[in-house]
């Protein structure tokens, strides 16, 4: 599965609502997609929920307005087909503020082995 990443943005304390990261659609056969939440949450949403979450980011709005989506079936499948391949270069480049810090890369350590 490929997911799409665009909790850049997102830090400690943001709302809950907001998407961090989200599967293609296609991967599931346009039956609807697994989006993670910025409290690590994750949750299956149908189509037209995912089509309505994925325009509302390539907007800018996160967190999305999924509980109010104005798509159907299969005015969603329209929408995947004719806004995929364009809309996904500008949802990776997002309209996501750039962060102000950057984390910093730890090395893993191995836990203690409590056997």
């Amino acid at each position: 599965c490929s997911y799409i990443y665009v909790g850049l943005s997102l830090r400690p304390g943001s709302n809950p609502d907001c998407v961090a990261a989200f599967e293609d659609p296609a991967n599931h056969d346009l039956n609807g997609a697994v989006v993670l939440f910025a409290d690590g949450h994750v949750e299956w949403v149908d189509l037209p929920t995912i089509m309505q979450i994925i325009n509302d980011l390539a907007a800018g709005k996160n967190p999305p307005s999924a509980s109010s989506s104005t798509f159907t079936t299969k005015s969603a499948e329209q929408d995947y087909q004719a806004n995929w391949q364009t809309r996904m270069p500008q949802m990776k480049a997002g309209p996501w503020p750039t962060p102000t810090t950057r984390p910093t890369e730890v090395e893993p350590t191995e836990l203690p082995n409590n056997h």
